[in-house]
């Protein structure tokens, strides 16, 4: 039934895959780890299907199943995020970076979230700390360039983007990267 679930995942059909795994999650006498990852699965697919509230739901379950568990607070925080609910994301990244303060995808996201809290000085700490915890993390130099450009150094931002783009050329966040070049350029 997880493979049926995930397959059609796989293949676009986010609703039902996500059903059938909360009703796999709910029905299994497995443990309570192996049933949030069926619930973290269900969540990424509501995210998927743009139902953040249900992706919101099946993450806070997860968390009642396995609490304070990272990657569930950094999941529930992007469903958080993307419902453009930040306050509430930034204390989930800020609970799972208590937890594992070396991730660059939480201080990322919480330089994001931050970004959108209107605190640019946090954000560039964070990513300042994700870089040095990862520097190959391309979303970080994305971000970084963002945060630069709207601190008015366009300079640095085009470094940030340019290190994005050189990192792995034919992603979606050097696409993102080029956009944000091509805008800068064309207001300079």
């Amino acid at each position: 039934m997880h493979c049926v679930a995930v397959a059609l995942i796989g293949q676009g059909n986010y609703v039902d895959g996500a059903q059938r795994l909360e009703k796999l999650a709910k029905d299994s006498h497995s443990d309570a780890m192996l049933r949030a990852g069926m619930l973290a699965q269900a969540g990424q697919a509501w995210i998927l299907a743009g139902r953040y509230d249900r992706s919101y739901a099946d993450q806070s379950a997860a968390l009642t199943l396995v609490p304070n568990a990272p990657d569930l607070l950094v999941d529930r925080a992007e469903s958080l995020a993307l419902a453009k609910n930040y306050k509430d994301a930034l204390a989930d990244l800020d609970a799972a970076l208590k937890i594992a303060p070396d991730r660059a995808d939480a201080l990322t996201y919480r330089a994001t979230a931050k970004r959108f809290l209107d605190d640019l000085h946090g954000a560039a700490a964070d990513l300042d700390r994700a870089l040095t915890v990862n520097p190959k993390y391309q979303e970080a130099w994305l971000e970084a360039g963002i945060i630069r450009r709207l601190q008015g150094n366009n300079d640095d931002a085009r470094r940030d983007w340019l290190k994005a783009i050189d990192l792995d050329p034919d992603s979606a966040t050097a696409q993102a990267a080029r956009r944000n070049l091509e805008k800068m350029d064309v207001r300079e």
